[in-house]
């Protein structure tokens, strides 16, 4: 007995979304039931490794995507995703499938290409669509219409994306006053020198790997989680403030041209300045390291930090940067959990312990203190000092 076809159409319909796209319209020569619901999918998945892999050359993809598009007679598509393998297929193709998804009022977006590289523009209406809410780009080059406009967009994720135009790009940026998240990771940014993010409702930011490095500006009133790796960001109080959970990973002072170093040397203790409210912070790679060169720095760093419970660091065992996380430590009075990557010094374990006592003195009692190191013991890679601060340390 075929109870399946018995159940309720929404629950038979979640099933389809759990089978690849082919198998999911393949069901509907079962049954009049299931062909009416194989015209309704608003959840379309179209994977082409996947599919050739399974079809083993019976059938192309392309002609694949073009009958199971006619097929679907819904009023409109929730997600769409589409990944391509454009050595094998034209970029016209993918424009017409991006212009079939928005004539159906896509909420939810995501283009991946696999292998090769778009041959023309992506089709301009992607970036004018009223009804997106995500949008997710992998491995596209990202060459921008004049006119953008996606007001309902909440999240842009963007990944191997290679950007052409300034101007468009920062466009980009600014017209999505909906936005709530922002991802852009392992992005070629071409002729991109300044970079510029902003939006009254961005909550959730996120910049890695960008090449070449842009100058970063960030200027919003409610961003809560900042991801970042680069030079020291140009970041307004206002957004400082509202940050509740940073993570930054500066590169080193020595790729900065003489010119540029002051101003990144005082955007660090600008940073660590205005963030009154964080709760979780990361300050790693070199960012130590350019708080101990902005002059009069000890006057620099900042009042009591009552919110901060979780620090993590990364430090070369230097008298300076040393000097430094004591005064830091000194201002985080409930801080909860604390942990110090030590980076590879000269006098190895020595250095480590000088550290860990210097860092005592300033903790409070309730403090748990982690200090990874490779130096501790050269046999066995790297471990974790552990320290109950005021009473004794521990080697685990």
């Amino acid at each position: 007995m075929d109870r399946i076809s018995y159940l309720p159409d929404a629950l038979r319909l979640q099933i389809l979304y759990f089978l690849p796209i082919e198998d999911a319209i393949a069901t509907g020569v079962l049954s009049k039931r299931w062909q009416n619901l194989c015209f309704s999918l608003t959840n379309i998945n179209l994977h082409q490794p996947t599919f050739e892999r399974r079809s083993r050359g019976r059938k192309e993809f392309k002609d694949f995507v073009y009958q199971t598009l006619v097929l679907q007679d819904g009023l409109h598509i929730d997600k769409f995703t589409l990944s391509v393998d454009l050595d094998d297929l034209s970029t016209i193709h993918v424009n017409s499938w991006i212009y079939f998804a928005v004539n159906r009022s896509v909420k939810e977006f995501n283009l991946s290409v696999l292998y090769g590289k778009l041959d023309r523009k992506l089709h301009w209406c992607l970036f004018t669509c009223n009804s997106l809410r995500v949008l997710t780009l992998g491995n596209v080059d990202l060459v921008l219409p004049s006119n953008i406009g996606l007001p309902k967009l909440e999240t842009l994720k963007l990944n191997e994306v290679r950007f052409y135009d300034e101007n468009l790009t920062n466009q980009l940026l600014s017209s999505c006053p909906s936005l709530v998240e922002l991802f852009i990771s392992d992005c070629d940014l071409g002729n991109v020198k300044v970079l510029r993010i902003v939006g009254s409702n961005l909550k959730i930011l996120t910049l890695l790997d960008l090449y070449p490095i842009p100058d970063v500006e960030i200027s919003t009133s409610c961003l809560l989680e900042l991801a970042y790796f680069g030079y020291p960001p140009n970041i307004s109080s206002e957004t400082l403030s509202s940050l509740l959970r940073v993570d930054f990973r500066t590169v080193s002072p020595s790729n900065v041209i003489n010119a540029r170093r002051d101003m990144f040397y005082s955007r660090t203790s600008d940073i660590v300045m205005g963030l009154h409210n964080v709760f979780e912070m990361a300050l790693q790679g070199f960012f130590i390291e350019y708080l101990t060169r902005v002059q009069d720095s000890l006057a620099c760093l900042p009042t009591s930090c009552y919110s901060l419970q979780r620090l993590y660091l990364s430090m070369y065992p230097t008298d300076n940067q040393v000097q430094v996380i004591v005064l830091l430590l000194s201002n985080f009075p409930n801080l909860k959990q604390l942990r110090i990557q030590v980076r590879v010094g000269s006098n190895v374990l020595l250095n480590d312990i000088y550290i860990l006592s210097k860092i005592k003195l300033v903790c409070n009692s309730q403090l748990l203190l982690l200090i990874r190191s490779n130096n501790l013991c050269p046999q066995s890679g790297s471990t974790w000092m552990k320290g109950a601060t005021h009473k004794n340390c521990l080697l685990s």
